[in-house]
């Protein structure tokens, strides 16, 4: 799942990249690249902060993106 998120994030925003690498200087680019993945990280490292802890402890929470459960009653 995460394999296809990341494939199709990146085709999607490779070809907007590449029109602002063709647009402006790469160095300049290439830096707001880097602030922008900072800033990425840094909300994910504060929500990681904010879940409990617990959250990542047990692996069949559907908070930390483990499988989920049927309610179907099986016959």
């Amino acid at each position: 799942m995460v394999a296809g998120i990341f494939l199709v994030t990146t085709a999607l925003s490779g070809i907007w990249f590449g029109s602002l690498v063709d647009r402006y200087r790469k160095k300049t680019m290439m830096q707001a690249s880097s602030l922008v993945s900072l800033a990425f990280y840094a909300v994910a490292f504060t929500l990681y902060q904010l879940t409990a802890e617990q959250t990542f402890a047990n692996p069949a929470s559907r908070s930390s993106g483990g499988p989920a459960r049927s309610r179907c009653a099986t016959s």
